[in-house]
């Protein structure tokens, strides 16, 4: 299962230029269709294209980069590391997860990780 955390980035952008960001303007920005952008924020479980990812990970990428190009390497990780994670598909994964947890659209792969972990130890 893979999960696209569109969110999360556009608000470390909005931070960043201390300004709303609507979709229409990453749409633009991007040139991902805006169609596009309003289901994976509304839906998701939606995968989009690798096309999309790319373009959304450029774009996210080009907004909160620094003017410092030795760090750019690094911030292309923790766009990518934040954009797009994947889960475990198999039930052995799952199995260990409470219900609440796994209903929760909110919670981190990471955290589904520490949990399962804590659980098997």
């Amino acid at each position: 299962m893979i999960r696209i955390n569109f969110k999360t980035l556009l608000a470390r952008v909005e931070k960043k230029q201390n300004r709303f960001i609507t979709l229409k303007e990453v749409s633009e920005r991007s040139g991902c269709d805006r169609n596009a952008l309003s289901r994976i924020v509304n839906h998701p479980n939606i995968i989009p294209s690798a096309s999309v990812i790319d373009k959304l990970a450029q774009f996210f990428f080009n907004q909160l980069k620094t003017d410092d190009p030795t760090t750019h390497r690094e911030c292309m990780k923790d766009v990518l590391s934040i954009l797009v994670e994947v889960y475990p598909d198999n039930d052995e994964f799952w199995k260990d997860i409470p219900q609440s947890l796994k209903e929760n659209k909110n919670v981190t792969v990471s955290e589904y990780w520490d949990v399962r972990d804590r659980r098997i130890k």
